[in-house]
């Protein structure tokens, strides 16, 4: 499944016109033969809970390390692994009931997990398709009206306080 805006959509589009994906979700304008957002989250509201066979201990995602601390290499985080740093984060992080979260990166990120803190609570999720200071900045005033963001990852709230030993 592949989720984009129509910029997005008729950026990626093959020339040939074959399908990019086997399913097609335009966030803002579907073409035909696409399915729009809302229609995705209405289905997904009125479906029955898949029946998933997945353990804890099952992996849930790939991560891709920079190799700070050494050579770059791909991590493998369980369910487990996941829902323990949505409840740690959730320890120390109130998300509120209007509260949504604008994020410049990409889900692959190590901060993609906050796309599951706040779906954890029923909240909405803005990932941006790039990083720019002016347009970030916009689309997170409460003023635009458009997304009612409340965190980002630039957030002071996020931030660890100053060491004082230094």
């Amino acid at each position: 499944m592949l989720i984009a805006d129509r910029e997005r959509l008729d950026q990626l589009a093959p020339a040939d016109g074959s399908p990019l994906a086997p399913t097609v979700v335009a966030i803002d304008d579907p073409a035909p033969g696409e399915r729009s957002y809302a229609g995705l989250l209405e289905a997904g509201r009125s479906a029955p809970a898949p029946d998933v066979d997945a353990t804890p201990d099952d992996i849930a995602w790939l991560i891709a390390t920079s190799g700070t601390s050494g050579t770059p290499k791909v991590v493998q985080l369980t369910h487990r692994n996941l829902l323990a740093a949505v409840r740690t984060t959730r320890a120390v992080r109130t998300i509120g009931p209007d509260d949504a979260f604008l994020t410049p990166f990409p889900l692959c990120h190590v901060a993609g997990y906050n796309v599951l803190l706040f779906h954890n609570d029923a909240r909405p999720v803005v990932v941006l398709r790039r990083f720019t200071k002016g347009r970030t900045a916009r689309a997170g005033r409460p003023s635009s009206g458009h997304h009612r963001v409340a965190g980002t990852h630039d957030d002071p709230r996020h931030r660890r306080p100053p060491r004082r030993d230094r």
